[in-house]
């Protein structure tokens, strides 16, 4: 039996660093409501909780924040999710972070050589828990997943899963070109790009080769590599900072004014990133007029390739050195795989702890 309902205004499921950014902005801002953190680990979301708790009542906000434990293998998470019943869920967890993907293992170089559509079964598996879960108990709650939506929002939604939203991405481009623009908030920005574009501006601009296309007031801008060739995103985790920022405004937006319009990844479940128009936790694509959605589908699908995916219609493709490296967890993975077949092998929870446990060499 499950405890006694919560109804939590926002779920995180994940304590890294992309979710403390995104919990310490949170703390900033003028919205209100219960945030709930979910944590394996105990030290670590003691210590976020309260900073966000006392930097919260210092600036006047009204959210508070709290955390609850997840077991070592997410066993219980259908049950904290359950217990919650939030109006916005928001997964941060994934079983490998893309900041430890160092060029000294094996693994990491192959990652660096095929891109990080390679990484797809370890970004996947908690993404597609929570789907599952929102769908079995028929949730509600307004779902965004930040661990690589441009590609695995796609599939959630092949495989006949709910899924609503992303964040990062094409959301960092739109910051950074009103930045450099010094356009308002209110500026009529419409961006399709992708996780790929990100990479090439974190580039030094003589390496950069492809760009995402920026429309302003409905008028496409054709000099955006004269526009950024002056910025390069940063490399490490302090991209989170600005991922933390725009995740939170989003979220406060969300629970105060019901209505936006923004630059999300894996909306309703299309690959790489559009403009969106969000009313009432509904989400309606805003392309310019002269965009249609097959061509945006397109483009985007073939940066996936690009970032390593070979392909995903009824198989999940990755370059046969991928596959080979993946066979070491389990030789399932070493080669092309159906989808509705990784979905199973994926909640299984023995190989949850195969993924988790691999010692990447």
């Amino acid at each position: 039996m499950f405890k006694k309902k919560q109804f939590d205004d926002i779920l995180i499921v994940g304590s890294g660093h992309l979710a403390q950014c995104i919990i310490y902005s949170l703390s900033k801002m003028n919205g209100t409501g219960k945030v709930t953190v979910l944590s394996r680990n105990q030290a670590q979301c003691d210590s976020i909780v309260t900073t966000a708790n006392v930097v919260a009542h210092s600036n006047g906000a009204g959210y508070v924040f709290s955390w609850e434990q997840l077991s070592d293998n997410y066993d219980n998470l259908e049950e904290l999710i359950i217990r919650s019943q939030p109006k916005i869920l928001l997964n941060c967890l994934s079983l490998q972070s893309p900041w430890r993907l160092g060029l000294d293992s094996k693994w990491g170089q192959l990652v660096a050589n095929y891109g990080f559509g390679s990484t797809i079964v370890f970004q996947l598996p908690i993404a597609l828990r929570i789907s599952n879960i929102i769908e079995k108990y028929k949730l509600s709650s307004f779902y965004i997943n930040a661990c690589y939506p441009d590609v695995a929002n796609p599939i959630l939604k092949q495989l006949g899963l709910p899924i609503n939203s992303g964040i990062g991405n094409v959301a960092i481009i739109d910051e950074l070109i009103r930045n450099v623009l010094k356009l308002s908030s209110d500026t009529n920005l419409q961006i399709i790009g992708h996780h790929y574009h990100v990479n090439q501006i974190i580039k030094p601009p003589e390496q950069r080769s492809e760009f995402p296309r920026v429309w302003i007031d409905d008028k496409e801008l054709y000099d955006v590599p004269d526009i950024i060739k002056n910025v390069q995103l940063p490399s490490s985790s302090f991209i989170n900072q600005i991922t933390g920022n725009n995740t939170a405004k989003f979220i406060n937006n969300l629970i105060i004014f019901r209505k936006l319009t923004l630059n999300l990844p894996g909306i309703n479940g299309f690959s790489g990133g559009m403009p969106v128009e969000i009313t009432d936790f509904y989400c309606k694509l805003v392309l310019p007029e002269s965009v249609q959605l097959s061509a945006v589908n397109q483009i985007n699908q073939d940066l996936e390739r690009r970032e390593g995916i070979v392909e995903r219609n009824e198989y999940l493709i990755l370059s046969e050195s991928v596959h080979r490296y993946l066979g070491q967890i389990d030789q399932l993975l070493s080669k092309p795989i159906r989808l509705d077949n990784l979905s199973d092998y994926l909640l299984d929870k023995k190989n949850i702890s195969k993924l988790i446990n691999h010692n990447h060499q």
